[in-house]
């Protein structure tokens, strides 16, 4: 997995800090495999979390979450990766804890409006959660379930916006008035 933090150019352009990728190397066969995408520390915040799918998962029934350890779909809920019909995105949660409102791959050759309602209760997708801060030391995890056959492609592009209690601290540019 490769990790990349964002510059401020492209964070300004994407609304995004952070950006990893789980590439084909990545998948791990017949396993549900907890991906630590990366640490986070007590002071760190987390806006919002969307998972980009750049090349469906070939071979295998395969769901990724995103979350955190002890609760691996805080992010994002469980999201189909692996059909012909995938949707590319898959937003955060509207709020923490709720139902989740991201974008959900069709399945059984469902539109994508049907996947979308029958995944959101009606709900319509938006960002959030809005924020997670982190109250104890937790990694950030992608949570990946792959049945029990070779995976033959597959990556997909985590973004995230963190803001990160190292970088808000006394080198964080501000200048006194």
């Amino acid at each position: 997995m490769r990790h990349y933090r964002l510059k401020t150019l492209d964070q300004v352009k994407t609304g995004f800090t952070d950006c990893y990728i789980i590439a084909l190397a990545d998948w791990v066969k017949n396993a549900t495999t907890a991906h630590v995408l990366t640490a986070l520390a007590v002071g760190d915040v987390v806006f919002r979390v969307m998972t980009e799918v750049k090349t469906a998962v070939a071979g295998p029934t395969a769901t990724v979450s995103i979350g955190v350890v002890g609760n691996l779909t805080f992010f994002t809920d469980a999201s189909d990766v692996a059909t012909g019909t995938v949707l590319p995105y898959v937003a955060s949660k509207a709020s923490a804890g709720t139902v989740g409102t991201g974008f959900i791959a069709p399945t059984s050759g469902a539109s994508p409006a049907t996947a979308i309602t029958n995944a959101t209760s009606g709900v319509t997708p938006s960002w959030g959660p809005g924020p997670y801060t982190t109250l104890t030391a937790v990694n950030m995890v992608a949570n990946a379930i792959l049945s029990n056959v070779t995976v033959t492609a597959g990556e997909l592009w985590i973004w995230a916006c963190l803001s990160r209690v190292e970088d808000r601290g006394a080198n964080a540019g501000l200048v006194s008035a």
